[in-house]
């Protein structure tokens, strides 16, 4: 599913297309083996997944966690973080992993652990080929019951 974000949006001027970004959420069995699941899968507490994913071109990717009740989208600090930034990035609160420049093709990305509380995980995956250019996004919701 690709959806349109803030910084797409501020950058619509951009003549090249955003990355072919696709994801599979991978669950840790107990033997640290991995299956893939659903998105539509019922995660619970002490679950560990890796979200896998597959690129098209070279990409810096980054995970925020939307479900983080502080979640704002600034598009200044975004602009900076796709200028090179990666301080300004890292510093957001809701980072969850990255940014990394990402070659093209598939990459296990670290894994997330599901804590005690319920509800919806929402997970944004982004990824940007060049800084100048608006990025591909995938928006996660998450299931999570105890």
């Amino acid at each position: 599913m690709r959806c349109v974000s803030i910084v797409a949006l501020l950058m619509a001027e951009a003549l090249h297309a955003a990355p072919a970004l696709q994801v599979r959420i991978m669950l840790e069995r107990v033997d640290h083996s991995l299956v893939t699941v659903s998105p539509r899968h019922e995660f619970h507490s002490g679950d560990r997944i890796h979200l896998r994913v597959s690129l098209s071109e070279p990409a810096d990717v980054y995970v925020l966690n939307k479900t983080r009740a502080d979640f704002s989208i600034d598009p200044a600090a975004l602009r900076a973080a796709r200028t090179g930034d990666v301080e300004t990035i890292s510093g957001l609160p809701h980072i969850v992993f990255g940014p990394l420049r990402l070659t093209a093709g598939e990459t296990d990305l670290a894994a997330v652990s599901f804590d005690e509380s319920a509800g919806i995980e929402k997970l944004l995956l982004v990824a940007a080929s060049r800084p100048s250019e608006p990025p591909t996004v995938i928006e996660m919701d998450l299931r999570h019951a105890n």
